[in-house]
This record gives structure tokens, sequence and C-alpha cells, in this order.
């Protein structure tokens, strides 16, 4: 399915407000994904860069019209982690706020979601 750049961002923000913060029982890191969701709101600059990457743009597929064909990448990733595991996304120690290094893991069953997120999001 063909989606904008809006819908990604939108769809991928959805997902972290409403199934990572709340399932995250460490109040630092929760505060520290609602600061970075808010800044990504905010700064359309950081979200331009990430688009205006050729190697994102490629692994997104991004069309002539500007849209996204994310279907691939994302059967791609959930495939890989049905075959390997969850999805690791580590969090570094932040000084004074979260001392200690954080793992946050994603199932298939979370790609997917996120994905579906993106395609009903306007």
């Amino acid at each position: 399915m063909r989606v904008t750049k809006e819908q990604i961002v939108n769809g991928i923000v959805s997902y972290i407000e409403t199934d990572v913060i709340p399932q995250v029982g460490d109040k630092s890191i929760q505060i520290i994904a609602a600061t970075a969701v808010k800044m990504v709101r905010a700064n359309n600059a950081l979200i331009d860069s990430f688009f205006e990457n050729k190697t994102m743009q490629a692994v997104l597929g991004k069309c002539d019209d500007g849209t996204y064909e994310i279907e691939d990448v994302f059967r791609s990733i959930a495939e890989s982690v049905q075959q390997f595991g969850p999805f690791p996304v580590e969090i570094p120690p932040i000084p004074f706020i979260s001392p200690s290094e954080k793992t946050l893991s994603f199932t298939d069953k979370d790609i997917n979601e996120i994905r579906r997120r993106i395609e009903r999001s306007n």
C-alpha cells in the first residue's frame, strides 16, 4: 500500500503513544519517549532529513509521486522477526535521568500493528 510520509510519522507516533509508552514500566523512559514524540511532531526539519536520506527512500520504496510503498519492507521485517526473535531497541543510559541501559523488544505482531496504524492514519 502506498502511503505519505505524514501517514508514516502519524502511524508510528500513534503506536508509540498508545502501545509503547504505557507498557514501559520505567517512568523516566516514558518521559523520554513522550518528549521524543513531541519533538518529532514539532520539528519538520528532523522528519524531512530522515525522509530525504537516499537509503531510507530506497528502504521505504519511495515512488515518483512522493508516496512510499511500505508493504514489502514491513513484510520483510515481520518475517525476519518471526525467524530470529523479537527486534531489540536499546536505549543507552542517560545521566541523571535513566542511569542504566533499557531494551525494548518488538515482535512480528508489533511490526504488523505499526503497518496497520500507518495505513489507517491521515
